[in-house]
């Protein structure tokens, strides 16, 4: 019994063509589930003649792919987000803002690094960083639609940015006491490049469908057990 898209559509599943025809890819082959249903499916022989079976394993896979996109990663602006990164939804920064006596400049999209290490060699006092408000990172969060968010921020030990964040999460839950939404604020004990280690271990950990609990607990088991290695220059 072949079950078509527009039959689908009838059920309400928010699933698309391509991904309809992702999950027949291999249906009724000798390895068993489709390909595409691995990560929280068993690999046992689906029924093609049962249309349940086959409506419960779209619906399988509907729910990994929601479980996998519906999640934000919040980071300071010392993490060094790829333009892959940049580009992608799922992912926000926060700017931290840099200081050289009385001038200042946010550190986001518009800032000019160039101009910044010239006034840094003609300034006698040396640069600075203010990390973000407690009222920036809420309003990261406000901003976002997902159910699940995670904040990296630069180490506590380097920056107030950590504790801002954990304000931050405090404001929103105050403000927003049925909200229901997840959310973990993660010291990364290190910075830049080593932030962004974990906010693409955060972007694999959930395209593999884990849970906010198990992503929490892996990433900070990973945290644990990173090293930092730099460099004075």
């Amino acid at each position: 019994v072949f079950v078509n898209y527009a039959y689908i559509l009838t059920q309400k599943l928010p699933i698309g063509k391509n991904d309809f025809l992702k999950v027949f890819q291999h249906a009724g082959s000798p390895g068993g589930a489709p390909a595409c249903l691995s990560p929280i499916t068993p690999r046992l022989p689906i029924d093609m003649s049962c249309p349940s079976a086959i409506i419960s394993s779209i619906e399988n896979y509907v729910l990994l792919k929601r479980r996998s996109m519906n999640y934000k990663v919040i980071g300071d602006s010392c993490c060094d987000y790829t333009p892959a990164l940049k580009a992608d939804p799922h992912f926000t920064l926060v700017p931290l803002t840099l200081e050289i006596g009385d001038y200042s400049v946010v550190d986001d999209d518009h800032f000019d690094q160039l101009d910044f290490l010239k006034r840094v060699h003609a300034s006698p006092i040396g640069p600075k960083t203010a990390c973000p408000s407690p009222e920036a990172y809420m309003k990261a969060m406000e901003e976002s639609d997902a159910d699940e968010v995670y904040v990296i921020t630069l180490s506590e030990h380097l920056s107030g940015s950590y504790q801002a964040a954990v304000i931050g999460k405090q404001m929103y839950e105050e403000e927003h006491p049925d909200d229901g939404r997840k959310i973990y604020v993660f010291s990364s004990d290190t910075a830049s490049a080593g932030q962004l280690n974990f906010c693409l271990t955060i972007k694999e950990l959930k395209e593999a469908g884990k849970s906010f609990d198990e992503v929490v607990t892996l990433v900070n088991e990973k945290i644990q057990t990173m090293k930092t290695y730099f460099v004075i220059e």
